[in-house]
Formats: structure tokens, C-alpha cells, sequence
């Protein structure tokens, strides 16, 4: 999603982005959203772990690192129709946060692992996350890209990586 173009869906590119940036000429700040079916997972599983993957392509962060927070989504969303004036809300608190370090073409994982139990349990629809800067509207614009699952090489798809037992 990005605020400069509010009402424009780019739910079938190949790349999402996270961005804290304050104005023009850049970008303003861009947040993404991921969504992955837990549904074969049987209701009565403990789970585990569950961690959420996503392959970070490229950055304007460098040297700096950011800190990215993942919150659940608490409504309904399509991956073709949201925009940013779409956005549905998430849970106030951050699920997971991370360091996105310095380092190009690496994972960045969060961890899930309550929210999975919750969505498995059948306390929280399943809606995803949205990963966003945690600092958003930034003087100075920091941007990172992500490969999504239009990606050509399903290697780096985003991933869902959950341990449970039956």
C-alpha cells in the first residue's frame, strides 16, 4: 500500500514495500500485507512455532537498519482491491518486531507463533499481517523490497513456517 497513491492496488506485482518517508518528492510510507491459509492445521494442534518469512530484495536503509513491526489484521481484506484508503485495521500491539540489519538478500523472519495458535484455536480470524516501519514518516526516506509470491522463482516466495503437534 502506498499513501501517495491511496486508492491504487498493487496486490499482483512482484515485489512489496515497506517505507517510512514524510513527503514529496519521495514516496511517502508504504506498508504490505501478507496472508497465508492455516486451514489444514487441525483445530486441536499445539502449535509450536510459526514464523513469518519474507525475502528482503533490496533496501535504501543501508548502512542503517529499521525496525519492522508485523501486526495481526483484524478485518477482511483482497489482495487485488486493498489500497491504502482500503486498509483494514490490526490488533494495537505489534505481534513480532525486527531488525532488518544491514544485509541484502537475506530472510527476515518474525515470529507467529501466538497469532497461528490464536487463528487454529478459532480465537482470531485469520486476516494475516501487516509488516510496516515502526517509525513511519521519516525526514529521510528508508525503503525496502520484498519478493511476493508473483515473484518468477517461487524460492523466495513469502513463507509461513509452522511446527505443531497433532
Amino acid at each position: 500500500m502506498r499513501e501517495d497513491t491511496a486508492n491504487d492496488n498493487y496486490g499482483t506485482i512482484t515485489t512489496m514495500r515497506v517505507r517510512s518517508n514524510s513527503g514529496e518528492p519521495l514516496s511517502y510510507n508504504r506498508r504490505s500485507f501478507v496472508q497465508f491459509d492455516v486451514s489444514s492445521i487441525p483445530g486441536t494442534a499445539t502449535i509450536l512455532s510459526a514464523t513469518l518469512n519474507l525475502y528482503l530484495t533490496s533496501t535504501s536503509s543501508l548502512p542503517a537498519s529499521r525496525n519492522y513491526d508485523v501486526h495481526r489484521v483484524t478485518a477482511s481484506w483482497v489482495e487485488t482491491t486493498i489500497t491504502w484508503n482500503t486498509m483494514p485495521a490490526v490488533a494495537g500491539a505489534p505481534t513480532s518486531t525486527i531488525a532488518t540489519g544491514t544485509t541484502l538478500d537475506v530472510w527476515l523472519s518474525w515470529d507467529v507463533t501466538s497469532d497461528v495458535a490464536a487463528f487454529v484455536a478459532g480465537t482470531y480470524s485469520n486476516y494475516g499481517w501487516r509488516i510496516k516501519d515502526q517509525v513511519e514518516s521519516s525526514a529521510v526516506a528508508y525503503n525496502s523490497v520484498f519478493r511476493t509470491r508473483e515473484y518468477a522463482d517461487p524460492t523466495y516466495y513469502p513463507q509461513l513456517i509452522v511446527t505443531y503437534t497433532p
